[in-house]
């Protein structure tokens, strides 16, 4: 069970369960509890084949009848609202006291729901991940909307990364956003069809990966490891070399991660492509003494800003 807590007066809210079968395997996740996407509640669920590998997730939400209504009103309203007030936060803070609270564990989930998510996992002769599909919904269809390929050497690395967007008649392209900013970046449209990829080479202390783009080099990521190839830090550049984000780890004694810390991150990703920032630029991770995570810590530079909290309960 995985709580939140965000320290401007809020009271904590729990935000996801995880179910694991008798062997210990992660099977299902339900999300929408306590005012954490009042509207929605979703189920996840995780398939292995016989060798105890993921083979494939699957996504399914559920709007309650009462909340399906109050988000069509909220929509009607909410163009016209921020046409007149330039902001929606007082309009939206109006319909989430009217949404009703359901418990996703209540909901029927084997009615006809829509799958909005899907994830299938190929594997090669060795159990590497060979190929992974994604797929997603456009209005109630799901489709094919992208591949990730996985190529090793002949000690069974990782070498190469490729993703490859798959051209759909029926979606439209997109362009990337500057980071903190509503202009668009022209520069890095991406296109349905397009492809990334990222080629490693290991040292005896460091991975050095470059960035491809349809083929460009467009960034270079350094990561530096220590003896039992744990991350150090990470350091990732554009094709010019300057310095796109910087993230340093610190380990304790039983090799768990103790701290994470953004030293520096512009929102750029070495592809170019914008990526959304988490809250707060350092966490601190706490454990029991199986070392199952119970706490991660939120800072912003001094400032403590929120908590997860993870409980385990055997039901």
């Amino acid at each position: 069970m995985r709580y939140f807590i965000q320290y401007d007066g809020e009271k904590e809210m729990l935000l996801e369960t995880y179910w694991f079968n008798e062997i210990g395997k992660h099977t299902i996740t339900y999300s929408g509890y306590d005012g954490f996407e009042l509207f929605k509640q979703t189920k996840t669920t995780f398939d292995y084949d016989t060798y105890g590998n993921l083979s494939e997730t699957q996504s399914i939400y559920y709007i309650s009848p009462k909340n399906d209504s109050i988000g069509k009103l909220y929509s009607n309203e909410a163009r016209e609202y921020f046409r007149k007030y330039n902001s929606i936060e007082k309009l939206d803070e109006k319909y989430r006291s009217l949404y009703e609270r359901v418990n996703p564990e209540s909901v029927d989930w084997n009615s006809d729901l829509p799958i909005y998510a899907k994830l299938i996992f190929k594997r090669n002769t060795l159990g590497r991940d060979s190929i992974i599909e994604i797929y997603n919904t456009f209005g109630d269809k799901i489709y094919l909307d992208e591949t990730v390929s996985f190529f090793y050497d002949s000690k069974n690395n990782l070498k190469r990364k490729k993703w490859m967007d798959i051209t759909n008649p029926n979606i439209i392209e997109f362009q990337a956003f500057r980071p903190s900013s509503t202009e668009l970046a022209d520069t890095i449209t991406k296109l349905t069809g397009s492809y990334q990829e990222k080629t490693l080479n290991y040292f005896k202390d460091s991975i050095v990966i470059q960035y491809f783009a349809n083929g460009e080099l467009t960034g270079n990521e350094i990561q530096m490891t220590v003896d039992n190839g744990q991350l150090k830090t990470e350091l990732t550049l554009n094709a010019n070399g300057d310095t796109l984000s910087y993230y340093k780890s610190v380990y304790d004694s039983d090799n768990r991660l103790k701290t994470w810390q953004r030293i520096i991150d512009t929102g750029y990703d070495g592809f170019g492509y914008t990526i959304d920032l988490s809250l707060g630029n350092i966490k601190k991770y706490q454990y029991d003494f199986k070392n199952r995570l119970l706490q991660i810590d939120t800072y912003e530079n001094d400032k403590h800003i929120c908590t997860e909290r993870f409980e385990i309960n055997n039901k």
